[in-house]
């Protein structure tokens, strides 16, 4: 399953912050059961650094610092992620065997997921825990058939309630009064396997929604959740089989493909999306974070109703991705401007894109019309610089059912001073735009000769863009 994933999240300060420094979690990594095709990740404002690397736990974060002052914070993060049912885990490894190879003695082999066991700053296994787990862990029981059962019964016996539970609300209070969100609910099933000795991590990520019958697919399809326990990522090589890597979700009692995660870890805190921000002055917060996983369908693209919010960002639609996807365009990502100035500039609801010259496999397409390039290669090179401009164009905005209109194209023609078709090599651009945005891809254009272009490339475009 193909899911295109779109996730906002908008702080708001008072006063404002004068410097900040934030990390993310943000970017689906790939593992063995999705593949990560594209990633993107906008900040405003702009910031000053921006970092990538991976944590002890292989989960890919983004260190992004913004040296300014500013109210207003809003980080997008684009995905899409290819995802695939997870193999059976046919394993038949009893849990109290799982359990007894983690006990500590003189000469053990150390495993890395030994610290699963311990707890962390929302879980403290118990006898209280191990109490509710113990029906569905008698002795010689299948680790896996166990944990399942644990995570229907978590789904049957609590009730979802919005606003029940506070972030810091102990997971035994969860417990006790059986109601509570996705993270009480986390915290609940680690705390029970935990208590039985058993390794047991947060996993966060994205579920795709599946509505009652009858009944739209919500538009925030869900909000922030902490993650899906998971009974031990390996075991250890001391035992007499491996048990695999399982993942039970109590909030839906799902698996599959439906969902894309993000990150991992022992304690809930490494998982978190966005962090608030390590600030130079003292500031009051209010942060808002939603969420879209949507399934890639071209024969019947999915619509979505917006939701009531006086700041809400626009409902992400299929339709353009699909376009380009059947036209076989690849979106490319920004390319790192030549000289000084930025690749684009937004100015209410206007975008000026920056010119783009003709590339070809990766480098300038050289040549002049007129002299060593025909019309035909011209109209092809232009078509290129349009698909450039395009994944620029998805950058600056993030998300190109967006735009309202191309309003402006104006192109470049590196020609010989007798060449006069420099309107027919810009149609290449100008009829590319207008089969992904029909008629909002109709715009105003301006098409000259020039003796030269950087490079020497044979084209270059700039274009404006109105946003909604």
């Amino acid at each position: 399953m193909r899911l295109r994933i779109t996730h906002d999240t908008r702080y708001r300060y008072e006063p404002p912050v004068l410097t900040a420094v934030h990390m993310t979690h943000l970017t689906p990594p790939p593992t063995r059961c999705q593949d990560r095709l594209d990633a993107r990740l906008q900040v405003h404002p702009q910031p000053a650094s921006i970092t990538e690397s991976l944590d002890i736990y292989r989960n890919v974060r983004t260190f992004f610092e913004i040296a300014s002052p500013h109210d207003e914070l809003l980080v997008r993060a684009s995905s899409l992620v290819e995802t695939h049912a997870p193999d059976p885990v046919g394993s038949t490894l009893a849990w109290d065997a799982v359990r007894d190879s983690f006990v500590y003695h003189v000469g053990a082999e150390w495993h890395p997921a030994a610290e699963f066991i311990y707890p962390s700053h929302y879980v403290h296994p118990g006898e209280v825990f191990a109490d509710y787990a113990r029906p569905s862990f008698p002795p010689g029981r299948p680790l896996i058939d166990a944990a399942r059962e644990l995570m229907q019964r978590v789904h049957q016996d609590f009730t979802y309630a919005s606003r029940s539970t506070e972030i810091n609300t102990p997971a035994a209070e969860a417990l006790a009064q059986r109601r509570g969100v996705c993270q009480d609910f986390s915290h609940v099933m680690l705390a029970c396997l935990r208590s039985l000795g058993l390794p047991a991590r947060y996993v966060s990520g994205y579920l795709l929604t599946q509505p009652p019958p009858g009944q739209p697919r919500l538009g925030a399809a869900m909000r922030r959740t902490p993650g899906w326990p998971c009974s031990c990522p390996t075991w250890p090589r001391s035992t007499a089989a491996t048990a695999g890597t399982t993942s039970t979700r109590p909030t839906t009692a799902t698996a599959g493909a439906r969902r894309a995660r993000t990150s991992c870890a022992w304690p809930w805190a490494a998982t978190t999306p966005t962090s608030r921000p390590c600030a130079a002055s003292s500031t009051a917060a209010r942060a808002t974070s939603w969420m879209w996983a949507l399934q890639w369908n071209p024969a019947t693209p999915p619509r979505w109703p917006r939701r009531p919010s006086s700041n809400r960002p626009l409902p992400l639609t299929m339709s353009l991705y699909d376009k380009l996807q059947q036209l076989g365009i690849q979106l490319p990502p920004v390319s790192t401007p030549a000289a000084a100035y930025v690749p684009f500039v937004q100015t209410g609801k206007l975008v000026f894109l920056s010119g783009h010259i003709a590339r070809h496999e990766g480098k300038p397409w050289v040549g002049k019309l007129g002299h060593n390039i025909t019309t035909e290669e011209g109209a092809q090179a232009a078509r290129s610089v349009a698909i450039d401009l395009l994944g620029t164009l998805h950058a600056a905005v993030g998300d190109l059912n967006r735009v309202k209109r191309i309003v402006k194209v104006m192109s470049l023609v590196n020609s010989t001073p007798d060449y006069t078709e420099q309107h027919l090599v810009t149609n290449g651009c100008s009829e590319l735009l207008g089969e992904v945005f029909g008629e909002r891809g109709q715009h105003a254009r301006s098409a000259f000769g020039v003796a030269q272009i950087p490079m020497e490339a044979c084209v270059e475009i700039e274009l404006i863009a109105e946003i909604e």
